[in-house]
């Protein structure tokens, strides 16, 4: 099916009706006010404690990663003192004094105890890095690396203490044994409400709106249990994607049993009053040469668990309800969530035609930018600006109850 888009046309899948064991399935299906009542109850004011942050600066700062700066409060073990760029960025998307030049970095003398290099979405010279990973060497700081980066650079890494963010968890060894041994298969209840945030693919403002929702419910003392759809999720203290879900040697079937499993395990382990899954790229094919993964990813992870409360993040230029329609259909009967919340991003987008409409260009835009939602009827439609909004929303109906599909 071909949905035009301000002049193009988007191919999109039909919705395809799933029949799965809903993890929730006991539970009545247009109440559920006594479970919430039970699971869903403000937490009493605890007290806090005093942490020594490192102050650190962070390359390379793109806009894939643009929410280490913008939302550096909420990282728990380092001061952010500087993101470093190489690219000019609309004049709202930092805090001017957040960020520093490359060239500036180098002859500035900063006082920073580390250093932390991310992967770039970006094609960054080889060269860059190394400068910066040298004079961080002869300066003795302290280097946090992401194991991709360290195998990039390992021989200058190999004979400096470098720590590297771990990747591997005991709970995801444990799941493939399970499913190694061939261990019955079956979808765990989870019985702790779930908010799941989805895409229309990258650039969405996904992990904007996963970082605002544990804001607000950290902020209000609640305990959060949240998976990330960025790989640098680990710096706000955030679970990251389990390697299994990339892994080619499990069937489909196999992920979803070992997700839901994985967060069977959580649930136990932390006992959380809320569960926020941001979901990693596109839900649907843009057309037949950008296919987005067919949605694989978030097929396998909004079938393996009752989501409770979904939000679709689109777009700025795809604010129409009839694409709103198609998505809102396809998450509740190909992902079988319940989508009220529409969060419009400020990324606009058009194909690349150099490359034969194989990719997209995305155009990023202030994060005041005015959006029209007059074509968009009665949907619930907000932007990041207010955002704190649909999040008031969502807290009162969860403590009121929602009901399931």
């Amino acid at each position: 099916m071909e949905v035009p888009i301000s002049g193009m046309k988007v191919t999109t899948l039909y919705p395809v009706l799933c029949i799965v064991t809903s993890c929730k399935q006991f539970y009545i299906a247009t109440h559920r006010v006594g479970m919430f009542s039970l699971l869903f109850v403000p937490p009493d004011k605890g007290g806090g404690m005093e942490i020594n942050m490192k102050k650190t600066v962070v390359f390379p700062i793109d806009y894939s990663n643009r929410e280490i700066i913008q939302y550096s409060s909420l990282i728990k073990e380092y001061t952010i003192l500087f993101g470093i760029v190489l690219d000019v960025f609309a004049e709202d998307t930092f805090p001017e004094d957040n960020i520093i030049d490359y060239s500036e970095f180098k002859t500035r003398n900063i006082d920073y105890d580390t250093i932390i290099f991310l992967r770039s979405a970006e094609t960054i010279n080889d060269n860059l890095y190394i400068a910066l990973i040298k004079q961080a060497i002869e300066q003795k700081k302290e280097i946090v690396v992401f194991p991709s980066i360290y195998e990039q650079f390992k021989d200058i890494f190999i004979n400096y203490k470098t720590t590297i963010i771990n990747n591997e968890y005991e709970i995801e060894n444990e799941m493939k044994n399970k499913v190694d041994r061939q261990e019955v298969k079956l979808l765990k209840n989870i019985r702790t409400p779930i908010i799941s945030v989805m895409g229309m693919g990258e650039y969405c403002n996904k992990f904007s709106c996963e970082l605002e929702l544990r804001n607000f419910f950290v902020s209000r003392d609640y305990k959060v249990l949240q998976i990330g759809s960025k790989d640098f999720s680990c710096l706000f203290g955030i679970e990251k994607y389990p390697d299994f879900l990339n892994q080619k040697e499990y069937s489909l079937e196999d992920k979803a049993f070992m997700f839901n499993k994985l967060i069977s395990i959580y649930e136990k382990k932390y006992n959380p009053d809320i569960i926020i899954i941001g979901i990693p790229g596109g839900i649907l094919p843009v057309n037949n040469k950008i296919l987005n993964g067919l949605g694989e990813i978030p097929f396998i992870i909004s079938n393996s668990l009752k989501i409770d409360v979904g939000i679709m993040c689109v777009y700025n230029n795809a604010v129409e309800s009839y694409i709103i329609n198609e998505y809102i259909n396809c998450c509740k009967y190909r992902f079988n969530t319940r989508v009220e919340n529409i969060l419009v991003s400020n990324t606009a987008f058009t194909f690349n035609m150099d490359r034969d409409m194989r990719s997209l260009k995305y155009y990023h835009l202030k994060r005041s930018f005015p959006i029209d939602f007059k074509n968009c009827g009665s949907k619930k439609m907000f932007s990041i600006c207010n955002i704190e909004s649909m999040i008031n929303g969502i807290h009162s109906e969860l403590l009121n109850g929602v009901d399931v599909i």
